[in-house]
Formats: structure tokens, C-alpha cells, sequence
């Protein structure tokens, strides 16, 4: 947000708050904060996960214009960032922090390059098969349910 979102921003809309047209265009991925990303995620998901016990499917979702500049590569790279700042979440978090250890991607994305592991669908309308296409694993090691 270096620049007010005032008429003439690229960003703005009519009668809409400057905040939720920074929302809906310019997230990151945690731990971008190179690229300006600075909310506490991390320690939400500690708050979640370790201290009200969930134990469910996370979703990473990103809201942002980069989603539709041109080109095959842009769901891939976004995959990756993705699936890079939750592998960054899971070391940092500890060993006592139980969180799903594969990635599922929707079969919009299948063909892109992206390699195959066998898994559970977090959503039964993604792929008609027993496998879900997945970015990446992550090593579970020594994470034990609390």
C-alpha cells in the first residue's frame, strides 16, 4: 500500500472501500516479504492448529491480479510459491504442529508439469481417479498428533 488507492489508481473502484480492492488484488503468499507481505499468518495458523487443535484440510488461496497475466507458467509458479511458504510454515512451526503433508491441486492444473502422488481429494469433484495431482510432499518426520 505505498500508494493511496484514490481514483486514477489502478486498483480502484468506484464506491468501493480502498481496502477491500487492496484485498482482492494484491495478496502474497506468507512469508513474501520481499514482495511486501507482512500479516502474521504464521502465528494465526499456531493459534488454530496447536491451540484450538484443528486437524482438518488447510486451502492456500491467493487473491491477486498476478492470477491473470498471460502465459502456461502462471498457475505453476503460483503452485510453487504456494507450496513453497507452507513447506517454510510447517519447518518453522515445530515438530509438535500436525499439518496435512500432501498437496492437492484441482485438474484444471493437471498437464502442466507438475508431479503425481497418490492421496485423498480434499474435494470429491477433483479428479474422477483414486490420485490428485500435487505439487510436492512434504516430509511428515517426527510430527505426532497433540
Amino acid at each position: 500500500m505505498m500508494s493511496p488507492l484514490v481514483e486514477g489508481h489502478e486498483f480502484h473502484v468506484d464506491g468501493q472501500s480502498p481496502r477491500i480492492n487492496w484485498s482482492r488484488n494484491a495478496r502474497l503468499f506468507m512469508y513474501e516479504e520481499a514482495q511486501g507481505g507482512y500479516l502474521p499468518v504464521e502465528e494465526v495458523v499456531r493459534v488454530v492448529v496447536e491451540e484450538l487443535g484443528y486437524k482438518g484440510w488447510m486451502s492456500l488461496e491467493l487473491f491477486s491480479r498476478s492470477v491473470a497475466e498471460p502465459g502456461v507458467q502462471v498457475p505453476v509458479d503460483h503452485a510453487q510459491r504456494g507450496i513453497r511458504s507452507y513447506r517454510k510454515m510447517c519447518d518453522r512451526l515445530g515438530p509438535v504442529t500436525v499439518l496435512p503433508q500432501k498437496f492437492c491441486i484441482p485438474p484444471q492444473l493437471y498437464g502442466l508439469g507438475l508431479p503425481r502422488i497418490s492421496g485423498p481429494r480434499p474435494n470429491p469433484e477433483w479428479a474422477a481417479g483414486p490420485e490428485c495431482s500435487a505439487v510436492g510432499t512434504h516430509s511428515p518426520g517426527a510430527r505426532k498428533m497433540r
